[in-house]
């Protein structure tokens, strides 16, 4: 079984997920958190971890190149990393509107995606082991084309981005997890919630690397499209929908777990498991 959690930064995917594998866990379940950036150092394959790394770092420099930044992030994953480069895109200054390097990164995000599906979740899948994903590269996808959209001005550039969106929502349509799971909260909340756990808002989460507005405003602004927009995905695919309260993520764990039961994919897993 693959579970996979969608939803808004910080909106608590990462909590109920654990909070899901620590249920299943208990309950005799061999449950196994993963994500592409678990994968980036979990990965047992050499090869395949190379392979994501690549793409990871990719993403990122695509990214770059949509702002024109002043600065390129290294090709390689090990400076990358140790010159903490991620949190560092959120200060680049934009020089330029180019918005192919963007929905480059768009397809990046299902190119990694079908990395993680096939070389990590389906070998877990295949040894019986339940797969638990806390954020969908579904939503960096998103984020990327929204980003070419708002830094384009270019009609028929405007063309390739709509038909790239219409083209990737295919795909992952097409290939969902067994059990994707739409999470959706007030905006405020998932802000409050994600400057109390890291001090700061991390890469991505607000208008910033667009030129747009920093901290609450972008936040706002960046975030209301996208929780309309999973919510949006919830109704036409007929994805499950949970929305949580201006409450610790654990105490909207129970009320989870009940809409989960709902789902026929999750119902005889979670059986036996205490309301």
């Amino acid at each position: 079984m693959y579970f996979s959690f969608i939803g808004i930064d910080g909106v608590g995917k990462s909590t109920f997920a654990g909070l899901l594998h620590s249920a299943l866990t208990a309950n005799g379940h061999d449950a196994r958190l993963v994500s592409w950036r678990s994968e980036l150092t979990g990965q047992p394959w050499r090869s395949t971890r190379t392979v994501q790394q690549e793409l990871w770092v990719e993403s990122f420099r695509m990214m770059h190149l949509g702002m024109g930044a002043d600065f390129q992030p290294p090709a390689d994953f090990s400076t990358f990393q140790q010159g903490d480069w991620e949190s560092r895109f959120g200060s680049a200054s934009i020089t330029e509107r180019r918005a192919a390097g963007p929905l480059a990164a768009a397809w990046l995000e299902w190119s990694g995606y079908t990395v993680l599906r096939h070389e990590s979740i389906r070998p877990l899948l295949a040894r019986g082991i339940t797969v638990i994903e806390d954020s969908s590269s579904l939503k960096m996808a998103y984020k990327a084309i929204q980003h070419a959209r708002t830094l384009n001005d270019d009609p028929d550039m405007a063309q390739e981005i709509d038909r790239a969106e219409e083209s990737l929502l295919t795909l992952f349509r097409t290939y969902p997890p067994d059990v994707p799971v739409i999470v959706s909260g007030p905006v405020d909340v998932a802000f409050k919630w994600r400057t109390e756990q890291d001090g700061t808002l991390g890469v991505l989460e607000d208008m910033s690397p667009v030129g747009g507005a920093r901290g609450w405003p972008g936040f706002l602004e960046h975030q209301s499209a996208s929780d309309q927009f999973f919510r949006k995905v919830a109704a036409d695919w007929g994805w499950p929908l949970f929305e949580v309260t201006d409450a610790d993520p654990a105490v909207n764990f129970p009320a989870l777990l009940a809409g989960l039961r709902e789902v026929p994919a999750a119902a005889a897993l979670l059986d036996g498991y205490p309301s």
